[in-house]
């Protein structure tokens, strides 16, 4: 476990990326390229699959927008950051032995990297696979039925699915789609997604202090989705577990007279919507207002072994479109 000290803000951050980089580059650059959807560049047509729904989630436009509306602060800990993985990189120092094996080297890290880093921890976390499950099963079952199940979507939140074959068809192949691309996203464990968190209280410990505890329920990676550091400079002291590629320490940690940690509340903050896109014309889909232009781009991903695969991305008013084909007539935008 890394002990950084350093004489100002900057500088520990800038310690944690040259600390972490040197213990994790790989598992950072794997998780960067998986944000950008490049990492059939390295692991061959197995992973091609997941670099299309990353290209199609825009996750590069995500975090260069996040980039642009943070405070200084914030962006002056992602620069240190980056600043320390490059210093590392330019060090000379030997690199984590899959560089070798695939022929490739990791290239200068941006502060914007970090923001890949976390959305791609995180985007897959939230409920729009279960309303996809939801879809499918009130295709299939019917209003009437689906009411009576446990697997109605939160309280006053809509699970609506239009009638009609290429509705459900929609749904069927968004389900496909998510089991495709599972296993090299970072699914939660298939048994049991959530977390849990809890704290015992000073007067019931033999210590007379407070514990905090907390169970992430993270999927077994190799190595560990966390990295442990501790931090000290004149501003603070903090030991805990980081995510690699990105700076502090957002889910567990303590200063010595504080302690965090999170848990997933699985809160309702993503909406799938069903798209109509206009068949003779799919650049165009139906609003309130009527027929409007999509945002369509085509993009290039290089397979390892393979030839180049060109695809389209799109994006409604909505957000991007994750599911299914416009050029069908239907297809699936997340917001």
């Amino acid at each position: 476990m890394p002990h950084i000290e350093a004489g100002s803000q900057d500088e520990a951050w800038f310690g944690m990326g040259f600390a972490c980089a040197q213990d994790r580059i790989w598992q950072m650059d794997t998780d960067r390229r998986k944000g950008l959807g490049r990492f059939a560049e390295v692991a061959g047509p197995g992973a091609l699959s997941a670099d299309i729904l990353a290209r199609r989630l825009r996750l590069v436009d995500a975090a260069k927008r996040d980039l642009d509306i943070l405070g200084g602060p914030a962006r002056a800990m992602l620069e240190a950051y980056a600043a320390g993985v490059n210093a590392f990189l330019e060090s000379g120092a030997p690199l984590a032995p899959e560089y070798g094996l695939t022929g490739t080297r990791p290239e200068a890290w941006q502060p914007w990297h970090s923001l890949v880093v976390f959305v791609i921890r995180h985007v897959l976390m939230g409920v729009w696979q279960l309303k996809v499950c939801q879809g499918i099963l009130l295709s299939r079952v019917g209003e009437e039925t689906f009411r009576s199940l446990d697997v109605r979507p939160p309280v006053d939140s809509l699970a609506t699915v239009p009638p009609g074959r290429r509705i459900r068809q929609a749904y069927e192949r968004a389900g496909a789609e998510i089991a495709e691309v599972a296993p090299l996203l970072g699914f939660l464990a298939e048994t049991e997604a959530g977390s849990n968190a809890w704290v015992v209280h000073g007067s019931r410990t033999t210590t007379g202090r407070p514990v905090l505890c907390n169970d992430s329920h993270r999927r077994l990676d190799v190595p560990n989705v966390y990295w442990q550091a501790q931090l000290t400079c004149p501003a603070f002291t903090v030991a805990g577990a980081a995510f690699p590629g990105i700076p502090g320490f957002p889910h567990f940690g303590h200063n010595g007279s504080v302690a965090w940690a999170i848990t997933h509340t699985h809160a309702d903050t993503q909406d799938l919507y069903v798209e109509q896109f206009d068949r003779d014309d799919p650049t165009r889909y139906r609003t309130p207002e009527g027929f409007v232009p999509a945002d369509r781009r085509q993009e290039w991903i290089e397979v390892r072994g393979g030839d180049p695969v060109v695809i389209d991305t799109w994006a409604t008013r909505h957000g991007p479109v994750v599911h299914g084909d416009p050029r069908t007539g239907l297809a699936l935008a997340l917001r």
